[in-house]
């Protein structure tokens, strides 16, 4: 193998592993082990889905709206809504009300709180799912993400997938700078761009309606400070994807854990009478 071969087939993914570990690595621990603040309405939803609490006391929740029953029967026995039921053998009704556990408001946190700053995407999520009105005609938007259950206004799914893509890109930048699982590590990073870029580029430009190209944010392409978002994101992508295709290299942690590349068989050589019949 050449020189330079072999500089490309070492070196080459170890610079990029290096730029994607240390990218991903800083952005994930900014989420895992720094603090935001929030007041206000954004502290009232992450109330709302229980990460955080007011100082003072809780709302007091209201109380379910039980139905009116029809009047008992001439024996005294009380029915239910059911026909040929009785009282006992329907479902729960303070259940099946439509009852809501206690909501917090604005009005509940006067004052900043602090919190991680991977409760951020939790917000950005919510927003996703339950996007706001159109700011022009008033109409409402399509969400960017599906409502898994629809029962339920806060459901805990964001703050999972928050918490998901946090420690994502924490312990998958921490992997592929040091080169162990690199194209499990890699992969999880691409998934996260690629969410990234549904949920800030492409999704919003559909969703307003303004697409370039029917996906593409309608920037004006002399723009730059306005593409320079999502070609960071992009390139961020294509990096990641260009690691899993070609592996972490040589110069890497897997290389203790697994074999690597085999070495080229070498050529037979033929025994010294065949050599010497050939010369004659």
């Amino acid at each position: 193998m050449r020189f330079r071969d072999s500089v490309a087939l070492n070196f080459a993914p170890l610079f990029l592993r290096a730029a994607l570990g240390i990218v991903f690595l800083m952005a994930g621990a900014v989420k895992v082990f720094h603090d935001m603040e929030v007041s206000g309405e954004s502290a009232a939803l992450l109330a709302n889905y229980g990460i955080i609490k007011p100082a003072g006391a809780a709302p007091q929740p209201t109380p379910p709206a039980v139905p009116e029953l029809p009047p008992p029967e001439e024996d005294g026995t009380a029915r239910g809504p059911g026909s040929g039921a009785t009282l006992a053998s329907q479902p729960n009704y303070a259940l099946a009300s439509g009852w809501q556990p206690p909501r917090y408001t604005a009005a509940d946190f006067p004052e900043p709180v602090k919190v991680r700053s991977m409760n951020g995407l939790v917000l950005f999520l919510h927003s996703a799912v339950h996007p706001p009105l159109h700011p022009e005609t008033s109409a409402p938007l399509r969400p960017l993400w599906p409502d898994f259950d629809r029962s339920r206004d806060f459901d805990p799914w964001p703050v999972y997938a928050a918490r998901a893509v946090a420690f994502t890109e924490l312990i998958g930048g921490a992997f592929v700078l040091i080169g162990l699982l690199t194209r499990l590590g890699a992969l999880g990073l691409a998934g996260t761009m690629l969410g990234a870029m549904w949920l800030t580029q492409f999704g919003p430009a559909i969703q307003m309606d303004s697409a370039f190209l029917g996906f593409l944010p309608n920037h004006a392409w002399h723009d730059g400070e306005s593409w320079s978002k999502f070609l960071y994101q992009f390139t961020l992508f294509g990096a990641a994807m260009s690691l899993f295709c070609t592996g972490s290299g040589t110069l890497a942690a897997d290389r203790f854990f697994a074999t690597g590349p085999g070495e080229q068989p070498k050529k037979k050589r033929k025994p010294k009478d065949e050599d010497e019949d050939d010369e004659d």
